[in-house]
């Protein structure tokens, strides 16, 4: 027999009683933004949704429970949040691609071909062929750089210091670790953000700051920008609060949009 349709009103109605461990994994993930942990019982997830629906705990099988205040992921107000870009390294990167062509220095220096990883993922450039890159790889490349030490006999300029006398001097050489030639934006990419900060960012400046965007999608934005927070910890901070910590990490034109929120505008 077909198994009934996902309900998340449903659920609400009936406090989340249902031993149905799918429909308790995805009303987690509606609520808090992220799966809960294989080894959590039904139980412990249960009561993780709870934390975020306190008026369904003693919710009645006959009577639908008021609409929360806490909007779903699918109902979030923002479109872009709702066809968020995969912009991690696993699965088919939707972003920003840079167009590069890798020349080994050497004919013994590298391979024909140049691993860069990035978190899981990796790609290999071929000796003096044009690549497409994600973003995140084309950054990687370009940091990385080769120092190099050396040593030189100079004068010491200390003040107080007898004149003639000599000193040891270190001096730091930087230059490109590998030879890249950066060809620019892969065309029609040039508008896709370079990672989830980059489009964060966008979503914000369109919104004044994530402001009035649902709790669970601040969550799962939460996560992705600072990694996975027990539930616990969230529960009794206001939206409001996680904005604000969002915007701190987003930067100072974030930030100043809630100052101007929590303080008001400066009159002339």
């Amino acid at each position: 027999m077909a198994r009934a349709p996902f309900d998340m009103q449903e659920l609400k109605a009936n406090g989340f009683k249902t031993n149905d461990r799918r429909y308790l994994d995805k009303a987690h993930e509606i609520a808090t933004g992220f799966k809960p942990e294989p080894h959590e019982t039904d139980d412990q997830v249960r009561e993780s949704i709870l934390t975020v629906y306190p008026e369904c705990r003693d919710a009645s099988p006959m009577k639908l429970e008021p609409k929360s205040n806490v909007t779903s992921i699918d109902e979030a107000a923002v479109p872009e949040l709702r066809k968020m870009p995969n912009l991690s390294g696993n699965g088919k990167w939707e972003g920003r691609m840079r167009r590069v062509k890798y020349t080994r220095q050497t004919a013994s220096k590298y391979e024909d071909a140049l691993p860069v990883r990035w978190e899981e993922a990796f790609v290999k450039l071929k000796h003096n062929e044009v690549t497409d890159i994600p973003y995140p790889f084309y950054h990687n490349l370009m940091s990385a750089i080769n120092i190099t030490l050396t040593t030189e006999i100079v004068a010491d300029k200390t003040p107080g210091v007898p004149r003639g006398t000599k000193v040891v001097e270190i001096l730091e050489t930087h230059e490109p670790k590998y030879n890249i030639t950066d060809l620019g934006d892969v065309p029609g990419t040039e508008h896709l953000p370079e990672n989830y900060g980059d489009f964060f960012r966008q979503v914000a400046r369109k919104t004044t700051m994530l402001k009035g965007v649902s709790r669970a999608w601040l969550l799962k934005i939460h996560t992705i920008l600072f990694g996975v927070t027990p539930i616990t910890e969230l529960v009794h901070v206001s939206d409001q609060d996680i904005r604000l910590k969002i915007a701190t990490r987003l930067g100072p034109e974030f930030e100043q949009l809630m100052a101007d929120e929590l303080y008001g505008t400066a009159v002339a």
